[in-house]
């Protein structure tokens, strides 16, 4: 019911380490946390961009920096990500990450976003470690991630769905190549069906 043109989530995260996370939030398989199965979100990955690229400058605390796969809901029409607090009560009530997300929020608020080249993350774990590595020092912006443990579920709809859903024309493909795990071969063959330029992560020099 709010007519609003991009939704920030600024919540709490559950389990992990001590962090603040950022993700687009949909489900690849059952949603078992929220949201519709096997639909994602419109993914602002030029915002997601600039967050990173401002909570990582600014932080000043002793709070680990990181993008999420996919995962939970709610389900949403409009272009929406989470950035989030991590992981358990203690850290909940902290003012020092709470601070930097509310200064972060009016930083994106009033900022000329800039653009990049989108991209979805297939593989490698949970907390996005070699995709972190991109996001931070690179001209890509990473707009939907599928982790190691949902690529069996990845079909050609899915995928067709994370290149529709995203506020910018996605161009890019990236593998965390060791983190395909035995889904290797499967994903190889599925991206054939696609036009768009696919790269691993040791392929993104510097």
């Amino acid at each position: 019911k709010i007519n609003a043109d991009l939704f920030i989530f600024a919540t709490k995260h559950k389990g992990g380490e001590k962090n603040i996370c950022l993700h687009t939030p949909g489900n690849w398989s059952k949603a078992e946390y929220g949201g519709i199965d096997e639909t994602l979100c419109i993914s602002p990955s030029n915002y997601i961009k600039e967050a990173f690229l401002y909570l990582q400058k600014n932080n000043t605390t002793d709070y680990e920096l990181t993008l999420e796969c996919d995962h939970h809901g709610p389900s949403l029409e409009k272009p929406c990500f989470f950035i989030e607090i991590g992981s358990t009560e203690s850290q909940w009530l902290d003012e020092k990450p709470a601070k930097l997300i509310a200064s972060c929020l009016e930083y994106l608020f009033n900022a000329k976003i800039k653009s990049y080249k989108t991209a979805i993350g297939l593989g490698g774990p949970h907390y996005c470690t070699s995709f972190n590595k991109i996001e931070s020092n690179k001209d890509f912006a990473f707009s939907h991630i599928c982790p190691k443990y949902q690529l069996e579920n990845l079909n050609e709809s899915l995928l067709q769905q994370a290149i529709d859903k995203s506020l910018t024309k996605t161009n890019y493909i990236i593998l965390d190549y060791k983190g395909l795990g035995k889904e290797k071969y499967n994903i190889k063959e599925l991206l054939k069906k696609f036009d768009l330029e696919v790269l691993r992560t040791n392929q993104i020099k510097g």
